[in-house]
């Protein structure tokens, strides 16, 4: 099967059905194309086309190059082969979102679309130059063709959550004076741009250029709060969240912050990383460990309340249970409303009560419900739940 979105040629093996989504809304089952905050170029003017990022490579201290094609320059030849290597080979090519107007990637289509044992589809508002020889023609939106595809397949769409690293570095030049740095990073350490402006409270003006940072005159007693508000590039619609920084006189000055957004919520996450241990891992992480079970299927107890989870780490051991199958709202219960006790805040918090009474009447005792059985902030895990979905 080939996919093409956006002008981007994706090529994958034939016998997996693939879907691609180009927002925030839908995650893809197998291909998924990621768009970041980061800085993408310089802005440098010397070059026409310069692709240096401006970034450093975490591991050589080497610069950091974009692969985006611009206008005007060729397509790579090793990818651009292999793309009409599995156009030769593919049952179907599904276009998303795709005007077909830019050389050579809408070829590709185009020789999919004239063999007899192919099927072409296409999905775009705008009408487009190989209309006439798609097998199916659609006018939608991606995002709504998308979603019922995957209901059509009963398949629950997990909500994409943007994470961000953020470091807080402060620097003590004597009893008073204070110079607060504020910077983030990517899961390598490499740095990231996805910021727009830092303000410390008591402050009159906010640090609006990176390096960001805040020079200020303060007294500070061991383990006074300092509280920062983040202003981020809004790319997703990002409201400004505050954080809080402890001062450890004694201690390390460098406090790291993993920061989750979920779009669909339009809400943050805000945990403070805590120093690693003597086994590689941080404390924080290691109490997620104990207490989350991240690993194995995880299942609603029926009659508990507040909601409760189980985790079921070996096959074996899994209970008989029943399943909600169900459309989601933009309130839903996640895994972390049920860690946190909040789950009767949400909006499908009923829905899920109602159901393990019908649960509870028909002899079951565990319940699976994708929205919170699934801790949707943890990649891997994700990854392994899309995988694990038609077996559980």
């Amino acid at each position: 099967m080939v996919i093409v979105t956006a002008n981007i040629v994706k090529t994958v093996e034939r016998s997996i059905f693939v879907v691609c989504i180009p927002t925030y809304m839908i995650t893809a089952l197998v291909l998924l194309i990621r768009w970041t905050d980061f800085r993408a170029a310089t802005a440098s003017e010397k070059l026409k086309v310069d692709h240096r990022t401006g970034r450093k490579c975490a591991a050589c201290g080497g610069g950091l190059y974009d692969t985006i094609i611009n206008f005007g320059e060729s397509l790579f030849e090793e990818p651009l082969e292999k793309a009409y290597a599995a156009a030769r080979n593919a049952d179907l090519c599904l276009v998303l979102g795709s005007s077909l107007v830019i050389p050579p990637a809408n070829k590709i289509p185009q020789s999919i679309g004239k063999r007899k044992n192919a099927k072409l589809v296409i999905c775009n508002l705008q009408s487009t130059e190989l209309d006439e020889l798609s097998d199916l023609r659609i006018y939608s939106k991606v995002d709504d063709l998308m979603i019922r595809v995957m209901d059509k397949l009963d398949i629950p769409i997990p909500n994409f959550i943007l994470h961000h690293r953020l470091i807080v570095e402060l620097f003590t030049k004597d009893e008073t004076r204070h110079h607060l740095k504020v910077y983030g990073v990517d899961v390598d350490n490499t740095l990231a741009t996805f910021l727009r402006s830092v303000k410390l409270e008591g402050t009159r003006r906010a640090a609006t250029s990176e390096p960001f940072e805040i020079n200020f005159r303060r007294d500070l007693d061991p383990w006074a709060t300092l509280k920062l508000e983040l202003e981020f590039m809004g790319n997703y619609g990002e409201p400004n969240v505050e954080i809080v920084y402890e001062y450890h006189k004694d201690n390390d000055a460098k406090s790291v912050y993993l920061l989750d957004y979920d779009p669909m919520m339009g809400e943050w996450a805000v945990r403070k990383e805590e120093s690693t241990s003597a086994n590689g891992i941080s404390r924080n992480q290691e109490i997620m460990n104990l207490t989350n079970q991240s690993s194995g299927l995880r299942l609603l107890v029926v009659g508990s309340e507040p909601l409760a989870i189980e985790t079921f780490p070996n096959q074996k051991d899994e209970p008989e249970y029943a399943i909600l199958s169900h459309t989601w709202s933009t309130n839903e219960v996640s895994f972390q409303d049920v860690l946190a006790g909040r789950s009767p805040e949400r909006q499908g918090y009923q829905k899920i009560m109602a159901c393990c009474k019908q649960a509870s009447q028909d002899g079951f005792k565990y319940l699976w419900v994708d929205t919170c059985c699934i801790d949707k902030t943890s990649s891997a895990e994700l990854q392994e739940a899309i995988c694990s979905m038609y077996k559980w």
